[in-house]
């Protein structure tokens, strides 16, 4: 091994490791995004659980159209 200097810029080096931390915050955004998509998700999944019936027959929830006509309210 032979011993060689490297020398480089600190404006390169801050620019380098600036990078790199974009790189990451992309990805933990990214992850983030996947992680609410899937709790959206699963909490969707519940919702349909609490609707059904004992005798498995499954109600959907009224849409919000539908609920003002009820009350009178087109």
């Amino acid at each position: 091994m032979s011993n060689e200097t490297v020398t480089y810029s600190l404006e390169a080096v801050l620019t380098r490791i600036e990078g790199k931390i974009d790189f990451l915050q992309r990805d933990v955004n990214e992850r983030l995004n996947k992680l609410e998509i899937v709790g959206l998700r699963q909490k969707t999944n519940r919702e349909k659980l609490q609707l059904q019936s004992p005798l498995g027959i499954y109600f959907e929830k009224p849409k919000i159209a539908e609920t003002q006509i009820y009350q009178g309210k087109s």
